[in-house]
């Protein structure tokens, strides 16, 4: 008689319920009871089978017996980083098998639903992705890593991830305006940082391609709103140039030519 019941199981954080099988007998007589840990038990695990828990045909209780080896049940689960610049990181645990990341099962997704395509970057061991929202793009990203599209080196298959943050990816502009009298009036959009605004390479010049001098000064109710004037004595075309570059958004955007 057999009561698997009765058998014991420890594991690194104490007792672990297993469900043993009904006993099958073997062709040489004797019998098996089966049973699996758990998921989320990583560590050495220690089966104890009481005297009490078999006998014989005669009724003689047996020998108690104990063994033990390390197990690793633990799922494994990848962690997502979405910046609001659009850069995304992708973290596969140390024990992932580099050989079992399948990223093409990796979707990437709007607010709406609709696909966005992010090209990924391994890093030398081939845990660690990397990717970016391409610009143009000012939405909820959502990163969504399917289970079992990555496994641990003992074959555990990865867990579902997904993870949502807004991104935006949209460049900021500037608009210039210059009226008749020689006032230039550039207006920066509202999530520019104003202190990345590089007014030493905005440059005016006449329709000859000259330069003209504007000191540009931020008006006194928006930082924003720069404010300059073409000197007394010039009539000309003129032409008022904000590179590429020369100021950025709160996410670090870099502004358009202007």
């Amino acid at each position: 008689t057999i009561t698997e019941e009765k058998i014991i199981v420890e594991g690194p954080e104490g007792p672990i319920e297993v469900t043993f099988t009904p006993p099958v007998k073997q062709p040489d007589g004797s019998y098996v009871v089966t049973g699996e840990i758990p998921p989320g038990v990583d560590g050495t695990v220690t089966v104890t089978v009481p005297d009490t828990s078999y006998e014989d045909e005669s009724g003689n209780s047996g020998e108690p017996a104990t063994g033990n080896g390390q197990v690793d049940t633990d799922v494994p689960t990848a962690t997502v980083t979405i910046q609001p610049n659009g850069d995304i990181v992708i973290k596969y645990p140390n024990d992932t098998n580099p050989d079992s990341i399948d990223t093409s099962t990796i979707t990437f997704t709007d607010k709406d639903g609709d696909p966005v395509v992010v090209d990924l970057t391994p890093s030398t061991d081939g845990k660690t992705f990397t990717g970016k929202v391409p610009n143009g793009n000012d939405t909820d990203i959502t990163v969504s890593i399917p289970t079992g599209s990555y496994t641990d080196v003992t074959g555990n298959p990865g867990a579902q991830v997904d993870v949502t943050e807004p991104v935006d990816t949209v460049a900021p502009n500037v608009d210039i305006d210059i009226t008749p009298n020689g006032q230039i009036t550039l207006t920066f959009e509202d999530d520019t940082v104003p202190s990345t605004i590089q007014t030493g390479k905005i440059t005016v010049t006449d329709k000859s391609g000259n330069p003209i001098v504007v000191e540009f000064v931020p008006s006194q109710d928006d930082p924003l709103v720069l404010v300059g004037r073409v000197p007394e004595g010039t009539e000309t075309g003129i032409v008022v140039t904000v590179p590429a570059g020369s100021y950025q958004d709160d996410v670090g955007n870099k502004g358009t030519l202007g």
